[in-house]
């Protein structure tokens, strides 16, 4: 008894996980690294809506943001 629900509710945040990853994903149109000239680093750049989102609701400026996130 207990068993089963402890299944149903890992199948439960599955279903969960599995529909945000979705719908982050279809927010993302590309994510291209590019090596940064005498560093090795990677610069990210992210298409797509959501950079638009994140831009306009921290109304700061891609780069920044990006940064923020932990990416160089």
């Amino acid at each position: 008894m207990m068993a089963s629900g402890y299944f149903e509710e890992i199948r439960a945040r599955r279903s969960r996980v599995t529909f945000i990853v979705a719908r982050l994903g279809s927010l993302i149109d590309m994510i291209l690294p590019t090596p940064i000239d005498g560093k090795d680093q990677l610069a990210i750049d992210l298409y797509g809506d959501l950079m638009g989102i994140l831009a306009t609701a921290t109304k700061k400026p891609k780069s920044s943001i990006l940064d923020d996130l932990g990416f160089w």
